[in-house]
Parts: C-alpha cells; sequence; structure tokens
C-alpha cells in the first residue's frame, strides 16, 4: 500500500492528543503503549485505525512529535488482536467521559470490526473518517474480492455511526468512488452535521446509473458538505436532501459536461447557505440561457471563488447574494478578470473583507475591478504578486477610487519603505475619510508565506507615514471550515 496518501492525511488530521492504532505491533509495544494509554488523562483524542505494517506507519508518523512528551500523542498498539485493544479503549472511554473521537478507518477487515466495536460502545457523538483504497496490492488477493471486502465494510460499519457528528468518505480511485457513492444509498446518518466526500473523477454513468432512492438526509441535520474532487453530481444526489446546510465546499470540480445549469440545480435548494467555495469551478459550456432562473442566496456571508476560465466566473451571474461580507477571489487570467467584472461587479455593494489574487491584468481592468468593491473595509493582497503594489500606486495617482471604506490594506511582499509611504500619503490624499485610520501591513521577510514579523503603516496627523513592527499569522488561502 502506498505511503504517501497516508502521510498526506495524517498531517492534515494530526493534532495533539491524537491515539494511532496499528495492526502489526509487537506485544512487547502493545504493553508499553497499553500502560501509557491507560495513564494519560484524554480531555480530547481522536482514533487512527491502520492496517499499515509498523514500518510503514512508524515513517508515515515521523514527522509528528516525539510521543510521551509534555503534550503526547497516543500511540496505541495492535488492533489486530482486537481481545486486547477493546479493553484498552474502554478503560479510556470510562475515564475520559468529555472525550472526543475522531476514527480513521481503512479498508481492513480487522480494522471494521475494531470500529464496530468502539461505535457501538461509544456513549458520546463521534467523528468517522473512512478511506477506501485498492492501494498498489488488493488486501484480499484479487481485484474482484477486495472490491466485495470494501463494500461490506462500508455496509457493516453504517450499522454504528447513529451517533455520528462528523463523516468522511474517502476514496483513491474511481472503484472505490462508485463505493462510497452507493453506499450514501444506505448509510444511516440521519444525525450528521458535517458530511465530507473526497473522490476521484467518476464517469457520469457510474452516478447517475445509482438507484434513484431518497437518501436519510430528509431531516436536514447537515449544516457542512464538503466535496473534493467530486463529481458535481455526486454532490447533487446529496444536497438535494441538506436543507439546513450552511457550509458548502467544493473543490476541484472539474467533471466533464458540467454545465451552468448543473451548477443552478445544485444551490438551488440550499437557502440557508451562510459559506460557500468553489474551488477551480470549470464550466465547459460556452452557452448560457438566458431564461436560467436566479438563484438568491440571501443568508450567504462568505464566497470563495477560484476559477481560471471566464466560463467558470461567468457563474455568479445566476447567483445573488445581497448579504456577502466576505470575499476570497482567485483569477487566473485577464478575461476572467473582466468576466467577473461584468457579472459580478454590482453584488458587493455590502463586501466588507476582500482576499484577492490577481495575474498581471491592465491597468483600467484593475480599477475598474477595484471600483466593484466600494464598501470594502480590508484587502487583503497577500496572495498576489508584486504587481498588485505598483498597480495600487497607479490607481491613487492616475484614476478616481472609490474605496473610501478601505481602512486595512495587506501586501504581499516586502517593499521599500519609500514606495510604502507613497501609497499611504496617496490613498490619504485621494480618499480624505482614511486620514488617522488607513492600516498598511507589509510582510518583514523575503518568504511571505512564512514571514510572521510585519510592519504596519500608519498616518500621523494625516501626513507623515510611521512603520510599526508587529506580529501577523502568514496568509491562508483559504480558511479551515472542517
Amino acid at each position: 500500500m502506498a505511503t504517501y496518501p497516508f502521510r498526506r492525511t495524517l498531517k492534515s488530521v494530526s493534532p495533539r492528543n491524537t491515539v494511532y492504532v496499528s495492526a502489526y505491533w509487537s506485544d512487547s509495544l502493545r504493553f508499553d503503549y497499553a500502560q501509557k494509554l491507560k495513564s494519560f488523562d484524554c480531555m480530547k483524542a481522536r482514533v487512527h485505525i491502520s492496517s499499515l505494517p509498523v514500518e510503514i506507519l512508524t515513517k508515515c508518523l515521523y514527522l509528528a512529535p516525539e510521543p510521551f512528551e509534555e503534550t503526547p500523542e497516543l500511540w496505541a498498539p495492535a488492533c489486530g488482536v482486537i481481545s486486547s485493544v477493546c479493553p484498552l479503549w474502554k478503560s479510556v472511554v470510562d475515564n475520559s467521559p468529555h472525550m472526543h473521537s475522531c476514527i480513521y478507518i481503512d479498508n481492513s477487515c480487522p480494522t471494521v470490526e475494531l470500529a464496530k466495536w468502539i461505535a457501538a460502545s461509544y456513549s458520546v457523538p463521534i467523528e468517522v473518517h473512512i478511506r477506501l483504497s485498492l492501494g498498489e496490492y488488493p488486501l484480499w488477493g484479487d481485484y474482484e474480492s477486495s472490491r466485495i471486502k470494501m463494500d461490506e465494510s462500508v455496509s457493516l460499519l453504517s450499522l454504528h455511526i447513529g451517533r455520528c457528528r462528523s463523516l468522511v468518505l474517502e476514496a483513491s480511485d474511481s472503484i472505490c468512488s462508485r463505493i462510497v457513492l452507493g453506499s450514501l444509498m444506505t448509510l444511516d446518518v440521519r444525525g450528521v452535521e458535517r458530511i465530507s466526500l473526497h473522490l476521484v473523477r467518476t464517469p457520469v454513468g457510474d452516478i447517475t446509473g445509482l438507484p434513484g432512492t431518497p437518501l436519510p438526509f430528509s431531516r436536514g441535520d447537515c449544516v457542512l458538505f464538503s466535496a473534493r474532487c467530486a463529481s458535481l453530481f455526486a454532490a447533487y444526489t446529496v444536497l438535494r436532501y441538506c436543507t439546513n446546510l450552511t457550509t458548502l465546499e467544493l473543490d476541484n470540480c472539474e467533471e466533464y459536461f458540467i454545465t451552468t445549469h448543473d451548477v443552478i440545480q445544485v444551490l438551488e435548494p440550499l437557502r440557508s447557505l451562510l459559506h460557500l467555495t468553489f474551488d477551480n469551478l470549470e464550466v465547459y459550456d460556452d452557452t448560457f440561457p438566458p431564461d436560467e432562473p436566479m438563484v438568491v442566496l440571501r443568508a450567504l456571508q462568505f464566497l470563495f471563488v477560484s476559477a481560471c476560465r471566464p466560463a467558470g466566473v461567468r457563474v455568479l451571474s445566476y447567483l445573488s447574494f445581497p448579504n456577502l461580507k466576505a470575499l476570497h477571489l482567485e483569477i487566473g487570467t485577464v478575461q476572467a478578470a473582466q468576466s467577473f467584472i461584468v457579472d459580478f461587479g454590482e453584488k458587493a455593494s455590502k463586501l466588507e473583507h476582500l482576499c484577492i489574487a490577481l495575474p498581471a491584468v491592465d491597468f483600467g481592468t484593475f480599477m475598474r475591478l477595484m471600483n466593484c468593491f466600494p464598501s470594502v473595509r480590508c484587502i487583503d493582497a497577500r496572495n498576489c504578486d508584486a504587481f498588485f503594489v505598483s498597480a495600487f500606486v497607479a490607481l491613487l495617482l492616475g484614476w478616481e477610487t472609490r474605496l473610501g471604506a478601505l481602512r486595512e490594506l495587506r501586501l504581499p511582499g516586502p517593499q521599500e519603505r519609500s514606495l510604502v509611504k507613497v501609497l499611504v500619503m496617496g490613498l490619504a490624499c485621494r480618499v480624505p475619510a482614511l486620514a488617522d485610520e488607513l492600516a498598511v501591513v507589509v510582510p518583514v521577510g523575503s518568504d511571505r508565506s512564512n514571514a510572521y514579523a510585519v510592519q504596519v503603516a500608519v498616518l500621523q496627523n494625516g501626513k507623515d507615514v510611521h512603520l510599526m513592527d508587529c506580529f501577523m499569522p502568514p496568509p491562508s488561502r483559504r480558511p479551515s471550515i472542517m
């Protein structure tokens, strides 16, 4: 089995106080870690159950902090011997009634049996992360038996996740993706609040051929749905029953034959959305029907849009979000930027926070783009290149600007002090309302992704610029919702 996908998964979901369980620990290691696990006062813990051999598992976890220090991560042994591990785990649960558990499961048979025991005996709502993979070598010999075993694993587990709060279904290939999509028809997850699908691209026929029976989401418990590398059709299969959804993440929606109508069909019933993410949205139809109804997302407050093609941006012309407060915008081409101005320009009247990443567009396009945000109070351009600063200075010196509400500007990289002063003074001169209130944040280090030290330029008496040192977290491409 390949180690890299597991390393990626572990690094992304391995906070402190994590319990890692391997099926291949020796008896001596089992006894040693069992004693330490029993003595640990778990208030919050996560469980990773893996069928990886111990030598691979230790390599995957080598980047993690050394276990059993002041804030240890717990490595529990021998899930292959269920009779030994179950009492061990039960002792931790009994001694930590407020413990929060996240169980990560791959498609090994002993792992599923152990997960069933934990889920059935656990009295607190849990998180379940299921990863299905054929790997480099099928776990049960031939290809067909591997597929059947994975299907059985998901079906067995479905009987024991009734109290699951968060469900993550991850598949590494198209075969496993079809199994995951099929399992959505049978999993009893009426109490689930967050669903995340991490799938590879799946042909449309494989999805539309699934049974059309309603999913058990009619109670509307789900508030977060994340689809990474997943088909928009698969998302729609689930989302039409998530009427109370507040957060929707659609990542890498590059499925062939996606149309504007498909996107609208997914969003139309989601009237309670607060957070919406379109990451790498690709729409391949160039004809937009004029009679397509406008979808009004009245509750939406945060929108993340990443698109390189103008067609992906043009989808926004069919959406309305009158109460949008924050926008994270990543545009890959000049044509996409021009499309955004046309299709989005008048919809940002109440926008307060703008995080932007732009290509090197002409100054006229840049000016029109900035003037789409008359009410913005903070512009975070730390994901841009140096072009942004020079374009902003040119905007102040040569064009009329509507940025009267701006109070904070975060620049992408180390700048000359003189350029910062020109920028700040130019803003103050062209927009007098900024006097004494504008802060321009400039990273000090050469690597803006890792630089914490910044300089903040502030106006004094509306005339002089003072650069003061402070600290600010590095830019994040997108906020963490899960």
